[in-house]
């Protein structure tokens, strides 16, 4: 009788965090999906069911095309580089001392920062009559440039503008990997007359395996379904040259409601974003087993 008590106890325990993922994740997935294979606008109170139409459409449709590739594009070097950035900055802050948490809170700061509010300032540097112009013209005599005008340029700032949020992510998961190495690893090494380059690639890289795997999938998983910083620093400019795929997403099914159109995109999103995340997470586990 206790024992079905205490199972009872462990199921009502679980059953607030089963009603939460239902609600906010397993719920919402499902009626993106479903509709899916409707016509509905967003707004009309009846649709119709239209089978697989939204999803070859999406599959011919070269701004969404085009946004696939530029967010793939995207990802990749929001990735590569705030882990590299973020892997630099922790090794560069581990250490003790009020300098080096004074260093970490700089480097952490802009994460707490919500990309809307971040997203006005930067606006406000780079845009045409924005504060770096200023100086461009007021120092060097120079004419104004069109930062978020040209494709180019919207696009190296907004890389700039999500790695300046991101790196600090990529600097505590690795500064907490770093703190638990064993301090005598480094001790032995130094006795063999191991230089710093040789002390990364022995014993700090292989350590830090399952520190870049967590890394490297939220990094990659987060720049996937980027949208409020495209949205205020560029609107998706020029011409849609700064489009992600949530930005896409967004436009299609509530700017032109057409939400069923929408939700088939988003499935495709979803199914490509899973497959890419499961393929990565298990080329980067495969480094942890030399740790078991």
């Amino acid at each position: 009788m206790n024992h079905k008590r205490l199972g009872l106890q462990k199921s009502l325990m679980v059953l607030p965090s089963i009603l939460i993922y239902f609600a906010f994740m397993a719920l919402p997935i499902g009626l993106t999906i479903y509709y899916g294979f409707t016509n509905w606008n967003g707004v009309s109170p009846s649709w119709d069911f239209i089978g697989f139409q939204n999803f070859t459409r999406a599959l011919h449709d070269t701004q969404f095309s085009y946004s696939i590739r530029f967010t793939l594009i995207f990802s990749i070097l929001i990735t590569v580089l705030s882990n590299a950035l973020g892997l630099l900055f922790a090794i560069s802050v581990n250490g003790k001392g009020k300098s080096m948490n004074l260093h970490r809170s700089i480097i952490f700061l802009p994460l707490l920062v919500s990309p809307i509010a971040a997203g006005f300032v930067w606006k406000a540097l780079f845009s045409y009559s924005g504060i770096v112009n200023q100086f461009i013209t007021q120092w060097f005599g120079l004419e104004p440039i069109m930062f978020l005008g040209r494709a180019d340029l919207a696009k190296v700032i907004l890389v700039l503008f999500t790695l300046w949020q991101n790196i600090g992510f990529c600097m505590v998961v690795y500064l907490a990997g770093l703190q638990t190495i064993p301090l005598d690893f480094y001790d032995v090494a130094a006795i063999d007359g191991a230089n710093a380059w040789q002390r990364f690639k022995g014993i700090v890289f292989p350590y830090l395996a399952p520190s870049t795997t967590s890394a490297v999938v939220v990094m990659f998983t987060s720049a996937m379904r980027e949208y409020p910083r495209p949205l205020v620093l560029t609107a998706g400019g020029p011409v849609g040259q700064t489009e992600t795929l949530a930005f896409r997403i967004f436009k299609v099914g509530f700017d032109a409601n057409q939400l069923g159109y929408g939700s088939a995109m988003a499935t495709w999103v979803l199914l490509l974003t899973s497959i890419l995340s499961v393929i990565i997470s298990k080329q980067l586990r495969k480094r942890e087993e030399f740790l078991k």
